[in-house]
C-alpha cells in the first residue's frame, strides 16, 4: 500500500472521529478554537482537495454551509478550495466565483496566497470573453501581470 493510500485511510479514520465529536459538541468557539460540524466539513474538503479527489471534494463544498464558520480563515480557505476543484474541472465561471467571494471578505488574501495566486495565473491563461471581464479586476488585485 502506498504512502498516499495509507494517509488517505488514515484521514477517513480521523475525519470519522472527527464528525462524532463535532456532533456531540456542536459548533463551539472557545478562545478562539473554532470547532464542531461545519469546521470539521471544511476540513473534509480540504482533505479531498489536497488527495487529488476532485470531484467528491465539491460535492460535499456543494453541501456545505460555509456562512456558518465564524473563523474568516475558514471560510477563505473553503472559497480557495473549491476555486482550485472548479478550475481543474476547467469550470472557470465557478472558479472566478469562489475568487470573487475571498477577495470581498479578505482583498489581501489575493496578493499574499500562492495558491490564489497560481489558480488566477491558471485561469489567466485560458481565460475566455465570458470570463475575462470577472477575472482581469482579480489579477490586478493579486498584482498578476497581464
Amino acid at each position: 500500500m502506498s504512502q498516499l493510500r495509507r494517509d488517505a485511510a488514515a484521514h477517513v479514520v480521523k475525519n470519522r472521529v472527527s464528525s462524532q465529536l463535532a456532533a456531540t459538541s456542536g459548533e463551539t468557539n472557545h478562545f478562539r478554537m473554532v470547532f464542531g460540524p461545519t469546521n470539521v466539513a471544511l476540513h473534509r474538503v480540504s482533505t479531498a482537495v489536497e488527495l487529488g479527489r476532485t470531484a467528491e471534494a465539491l460535492k460535499m463544498a456543494e453541501r456545505v454551509a460555509v456562512h456558518n464558520a465564524p473563523a474568516v480563515e475558514r471560510r477563505l480557505t473553503f472559497h480557495l478550495d473549491a476555486a482550485r476543484c472548479y478550475a481543474r474541472q476547467k469550470n472557470d465561471v465557478a472558479a472566478v466565483h469562489m475568487l470573487q467571494r475571498i477577495h470581498r471578505e479578505s482583498p489581501e488574501e489575493l496578493r499574499h496566497s500562492s495558491l490564489v495566486r497560481e489558480t488566477l495565473r491558471q485561469l489567466k491563461g485560458r481565460a475566455t470573453p465570458a470570463v475575462e471581464p470577472d477575472l482581469r479586476p482579480l489579477l490586478a488585485a493579486a498584482s498578476v501581470p497581464d
